[in-house]
C-alpha cells in the first residue's frame, strides 16, 4: 500500500514541477552554450519535458480507475497538477529570460502564475496535445486488448470495444473540436497563436502538421509501455526501436509536407542539425521511458486481458486431427 501511496504522490509531483525543472536545465544549458556538449544537454532537456506523453497513456490505459469515484478523483488531481506544472513552465522560463546575457538571476521577483488570463496559454496549448493524445491511445488499447494495471488487476483488464467506449472516443472528438473553436475565440480564450486564427484554420492547420507528428509519438511512447511489461532486456531493445522510429519518422513526415506545401521547417528542432535532433529525440524518449520503468518497478505495467492471450495461444497452436 505505501509503495501505491509513494508512486502516485510522486507522480502529482513530478507533473507539477518538471516543466520547471527541465527549463531551468534548457535556459541554463543556452545561456552557457560554450561548448557543443552543453547545447546537447539543453535540447536533451528541453525534449525531456514531455511528462504530458505519459499523463496521456494513464489517462487511456489505466482503464479500471474509471470505474470508481476515487480514481476519477485521482485523474482530476493529475490533470491538476499538469495543468499548474504547465503555468509554472511558463513562469520560470519568462523570468529566465529577464536574466542578463552573463547569466545573472533577474532583479524582479518571481511572479507565481494564475492571476491573469494569459497565464492560461500555454496550459490551454498542452490541453489541446492532451486530448489528441488521449483520443489516439484508446483505440490503441483496446485494440492491443490491454491495459496499464497492477498486477492485483490483471484478470480485470479489458479492451474490447463497447458503446460506453466509442461513446466516450467519439465526445473526446468533440472535446477536442470545441477546444481548438475556443482557442480561436479572441477577447475570450488566453492569446495563443491559435488567437489569431479562424476554427477551420485551426483545425486543418493541427490535422496537417501536428497529428502526423503525434501518430508517430504514439507509435514510440506505446513501443516503449509495451517494452516495459516483457524480460528484463526488452525495454532496451524498444528504446533503440522508439529512438529510430521517432527520428526517421520525422525526418520522412518533414520530406513530405516541405514537398507538399513547398515550405521549410527551419525553425523546428526536429529539422536542425543532427546534434539538436538527436538530442531532442532522446531527451522525449528516455523521460517516457524512465516513466514507465518506474512505473514497472513500482507494480505497474502494460498487461493484456487473458482473452487476448487465449486467443493467441489458440491460433498458435497447431490443429489436432482425430481419429
Amino acid at each position: 500500500m505505501w509503495l501505491t501511496s509513494a508512486r502516485r504522490v510522486a507522480f502529482f509531483l513530478v507533473l507539477l514541477t518538471i516543466g520547471a525543472v527541465t527549463v531551468s536545465c534548457a535556459q541554463f544549458a543556452f545561456r552557457r552554450n560554450s561548448s557543443p556538449g552543453l547545447g546537447a544537454f539543453g535540447t536533451f532537456a528541453w525534449g525531456a519535458d514531455s511528462l504530458g506523453v505519459v499523463l496521456g497513456v494513464w489517462l487511456a490505459g489505466r482503464s479500471h480507475v474509471w470505474r470508481t469515484s476515487s480514481g476519477w478523483l485521482r485523474a482530476a488531481d493529475y490533470l491538476f497538477a499538469y495543468t499548474y506544472g504547465r503555468m509554472l513552465f511558463e513562469a520560470v522560463q519568462d523570468w529566465l529570460v529577464q536574466s542578463g546575457p552573463s547569466g545573472r538571476v533577474a532583479t524582479n521577483a518571481f511572479r507565481w502564475p494564475g492571476t491573469t488570463l494569459d497565464d492560461y496559454a500555454r496550459p490551454a496549448l498542452d490541453l489541446l496535445t492532451l486530448l489528441v493524445l488521449v483520443w489516439l491511445l484508446v483505440p490503441v488499447f483496446t485494440i492491443t486488448r490491454g491495459a496499464l494495471a497492477d498486477k492485483k488487476h490483471d484478470p480485470n483488464v479489458s479492451g474490447t470495444f463497447s458503446i460506453a467506449s466509442i461513446l466516450g472516443w467519439t465526445t473526446t472528438a468533440a472535446a477536442i473540436l470545441v477546444w481548438i473553436r475556443f482557442l480561436t475565440w479572441k477577447g475570450v480564450s488566453p492569446e495563443t497563436a491559435y488567437s489569431f486564427m479562424t476554427p477551420t484554420q485551426a483545425l486543418t492547420e493541427y490535422v496537417v502538421e501536428y497529428l502526423p507528428s503525434m501518430l508517430i509519438e504514439v507509435a514510440c511512447v506505446f513501443l516503449l509501455v509495451w517494452g516495459w511489461s516483457g524480460k528484463w532486456w526488452l525495454p532496451f531493445v524498444t528504446l533503440a526501436g522508439a529512438l529510430l522510429i521517432d527520428s526517421f519518422g520525422h525526418k520522412a513526415l518533414y520530406a513530405v509536407l516541405e514537398w507538399t506545401r513547398g515550405s521549410s521547417f527551419s525553425g523546428n528542432v526536429l529539422t536542425g542539425s543532427a546534434l539538436e535532433h538527436w538530442s531532442y529525440i532522446a531527451g522525449r524518449n528516455c523521460m517516457v521511458w524512465t516513466a514507465f520503468g518506474v512505473a514497472r518497478i513500482t507494480g505497474v505495467r502494460f498487461h493484456r486481458s487473458p482473452a487476448a492471450k487465449d486467443a493467441n495461444r489458440s491460433s498458435v497452436s497447431p490443429a489436432r486431427t482425430e481419429h
